[in-house]
């Protein structure tokens, strides 16, 4: 009996102490934790597994279907590593108190997104990213929305960069982009993850490209190893992320009209049924342009004056498609088709206006071109199970094909840009990339191929028929501005790159992560190249962080410029011929970053104040050679230097409206040019032609309660644009409506008519101070205001 009541007093003293002090006490300590999980565009990703790995233990959590998860830890410096199917993984040192604690983070999408690591924002505070990479993301679903109907539209608003449209102004020619630097065949341009930059010119035409089509675009500027852009960028990339499918059902149509007969429509669905995700987008772009059936006088060759009419009208369409199958263990396998065809009247865009009011013109030149790709991916998350319950590895194997023709008609090659030649160009690209987790590190290599084939001419485009013969293909120029005889039969000029990458990301000390990377490339246009890439972030605070990098890089030489007719041509009396040159190397480049981003003010309103600084020493960077002989063709030779800083400002001004700002220097210049390169138009330490020195842009966008919303921004340019003009600024302006399911947008560019002239006139821009005195410069004309009206239902 006594024995019976001596452990059942044990058992109740034990339940009493288990449920009364200590319990209370135990509870008392711990720290309230919640958050969400969410894409880099804001939506939610569901079963992401979070990981607290502290000094006495971990803890897991994973997030439910709206992203959102809770737990309670006890107070402690953790260790965050999140991971989710899909989504690069992201680790962060965060700091539990006894205060409760709210984390927003986002994930970078691994298959189709450059960015490689995400971002965790505190208690309502903006996101800070611990990449060593200057990343700005974009949203073109949001400048859709509010009526923009290209990305250029939307990049060439962005500070540290210079956005080009060779041989003109107008918005029907093409469209290039150079990050920190005056040449745009040195940006990568990406279309989910895969490169679309072409051996012709270098670079990539983005004025047709549909932002309905796009759920994120990424800026990358710099080489830090955070992100695996590619061995062959100097100033940076550019990354467009497509539709993705989602869990939800989602769709919209979108119809606008607006100026200069200008009609847009839009069909899009995205979601998932059982295990096959989606997502579809259809648009139909048709504009007649501000020049449409303008005449101008010509003077004919005795000199009296035709009336010759010019256009500007442009018809594009587009279609997107991507079909993904869920695998088990979160493995899955994705199609995408991508296909795009354009017709672009060229003639009021090439045409010059003379000093003595007679125009240089083009009638009847356009250009009819289709581009098709398609991808297949397979995702797999191999390996152990982690802690947090999410594979240890995953496995990214890629394919992609594209095929780009481009066919014209008229005397647009007369003009002498390579932007206007007969082509096809055909690129397949293969890619292995193995990611590995550790629990304070992280190892990814990335194996890839990549095969281009170059014709020219092409005299036929598969949608359109046989389209008359441009004279000039791809003949040798001749400095007047005419063209060669060109060879007989088409030219295939063809490239292969490989490249191997391997990077390694630690958390070497307490708010301090290394990045180190090196690549392998053999790429058969020069030979091999060997880059190590260093990158350190340091967040002393949760309201700082500081970030540093240098790394070394290389641009290959273009298919164009290694190429030299046979046989060649006889150089004219006072001229010279342009041709290529066999012998090209890349250019090699080292590069240097520091940058500090830290939030000010109270965490509701919290400002985000970020400053990069950075430097590129390029050296035998390839320059145009004039030799004694009458030959023009390209050496490398000298050095450049690009150096400058980008400032961003963000704030949220009340609850209903955001502000952001920025600014940038660029500053490009050669460090030594002897006279016989450029023509006397190169100097050395003076500015490159055509990038200016300062950029700056402001943003508000807000709401005004009752469903109503709106947009104004403004971009400033300083001297030594690329219009050759003075400095200037232009602004647009949009206002939405919201009723239900549809919305309603008014919208409007260049609002103010700045350098709407409609034709570039010759000779009167600003002259360029060249090496013997001063080098007369077209001024190029902005496309003229534009209003559009919208109306979008969603369901």
């Amino acid at each position: 009996m006594l024995r019976r009541f001596v452990c059942g007093s044990i058992v109740v003293a034990v339940s009493f102490l288990a449920q009364s002090p200590l319990s209370a006490q135990t509870a008392a300590v711990l720290a309230a934790v919640s958050g969400q999980v969410v894409t880099s565009q804001g939506t939610p990703i569901a079963d992401a597994r979070l990981l607290f790995a502290g000094r006495n233990g971990f803890t897991t959590v994973a997030s439910g279907t709206d992203g959102t998860f809770r737990l309670a830890i006890a107070p402690d410096d953790y260790h965050l590593t999140v991971s989710a199917t899909g989504f690069r993984p992201v680790t962060r040192s965060v700091v539990v108190g006894h205060a409760p604690l709210a984390l927003n983070i986002q994930l970078a999408s691994l298959s189709e997104s450059l960015i490689e690591i995400g971002r965790v924002g505190v208690n309502s505070a903006p996101a800070l990213s611990t990449s060593s990479n200057v990343v700005v993301e974009l949203n073109p679903q949001n400048a859709a929305q509010r009526g923009v109907e290209h990305v250029g539209d939307i990049l060439a608003e962005q500070i540290g960069l210079t956005a080009v449209r060779p041989s003109g102004g107008a918005a029907t020619l093409p469209l290039v982009v150079a990050l920190r630097g005056p040449d745009p065949s040195e940006t990568l341009v990406d279309i989910d993850g895969h490169q679309v930059n072409n051996s012709n010119t270098g670079d990539f035409d983005l004025s047709l490209l549909d932002p309905n089509d796009l759920s994120g675009i990424e800026l990358l500027y710099g080489i830090a190893p955070s992100s695996l852009i590619g061995p062959n960028t100097i100033g940076g990339a550019i990354n467009l992320r497509t539709l993705e499918p989602t869990a939800q059902a989602h769709a919209l149509v979108r119809s606008s009209a607006g100026s200069f007969n200008t009609f847009g429509t839009t069909l899009q669905a995205t979601g998932t049924r059982g295990r096959l995700g989606y997502a579809v987008s259809v648009h139909r772009y048709s504009s007649q342009g501000e020049l449409h059936d303008r005449t101008v006088p010509v003077a004919n060759d005795t000199d009296a004056l035709n009336a010759v009419p010019l256009s500007s009208g442009t018809t594009a369409a587009s279609v997107l498609a991507k079909v993904r199958y869920a695998m088990l263990n979160g493995a899955f396998a994705q199609l995408s088709l991508r296909d795009q065809s354009s017709n672009r009247d060229q003639s009021a865009a090439l045409s010059v206006e003379n000093p003595d009011g007679t125009f240089t013109a083009f009638p009847g030149a356009s250009v009819a071109a289709h581009d098709s790709a398609y991808g297949l991916d397979f995702y797999a998350p191999i390996g152990q199970l982690s802690a947090s319950g999410s594979r240890s590895a995953t496995l990214l194997l890629r394919h992609y094909v594209s095929v780009s023709n481009q066919s014209v008609n008229g005397p647009i090659a007369d003009n002498g840009s390579a932007y206007f030649f007969n082509n096809r160009d055909f690129v397949t690209e293969d890619s292995l990339e193995y990611n590995r987790s550790f629990s304070r590190s992280a190892l990814t290599l990335k194996a890839d191929i990549r095969t281009e084939r170059l014709t020219e001419p092409f005299a036929s485009l598969s949608s359109g028929g046989v389209i008359e013969q441009s004279p000039a293909q791809r003949a040798p120029r001749i400095s007047d501005g005419s063209a060669a005889t060109p060879p007989s039969g088409p030219l295939t000029e063809s490239d292969v790159q490989r490249s191997f990458a391997a990077r390694y990301t630690v958390d070497a000390w307490r708010n301090v992560q290394l990045t180190l990377a090196a690549y392998y490339s053999n790429f058969s246009t020069f030979g091999r190249a060997l880059d190590p890439r260093l990158g350190v972030t340091w967040t002393p605070t949760r309201r700082s962080v500081v970030r540093a990098s240098l790394g070394t890089t290389f641009q290959p030489p273009q298919l164009s410029q290694l190429f030299v007719p046979s046989p060649l041509p006889t150089p004219p009396p006072n001229g010279f011929v342009l041709i290529g040159n066999p012998k090209l190397i890349a250019d090699r480049a080292t590069e240097y970053q520091l940058g500090y981003e830290h939030l000010f003010g109270s965490e509701a309103a919290a400002t985000r104040v970020s400053l990069d600084l950075y430097r590129t020493n390029l050296r035998t960077p390839i320059q145009e050679f004039i030799s004694d002989s009458g030959y023009a063709y390209p050496i490398n030779i000298g050095g450049a230097v690009y150096r400058g800083f980008e400032l961003r400002v963000e704030r949220n001004l009340g609850r209903r409206l955001h502000m952001s700002a920025g600014y940038s220097t660029n500053s490009t210049y050669p460090t030594a040019v002897p006279p016989s390169i450029g023509n006397g138009s190169l100097v050395a330490g003076q500015q490159f032609l055509g990038v200016p020195l300062h950029r700056a842009n402001l943003a508000l966008s807000g709401e005004a309660g009752h469903g109503v919303s709106f947009d104004l921004g403004t971009a400033y340019e300083g001297a030594n644009n690329e219009l050759n003009r003075p400095a200037f600024a232009t602004v647009r302006a949009s206002i939405s409506a919201r009723h239900g399911p549809l919305i309603f947008t008014l919208s409007g560019t260049n609002i103010t008519n700045v350098y709407a002239d409609g034709f570039t006139r010759d000779g009167v821009g600003i002259p360029y101070s060249g090496l013997v005195g001063p080098i007369a410069t077209p001024a190029l004309a902005l496309p003229a205001a534009q209003i559009i009206f919208s109306v979008t239902r969603t369901y």
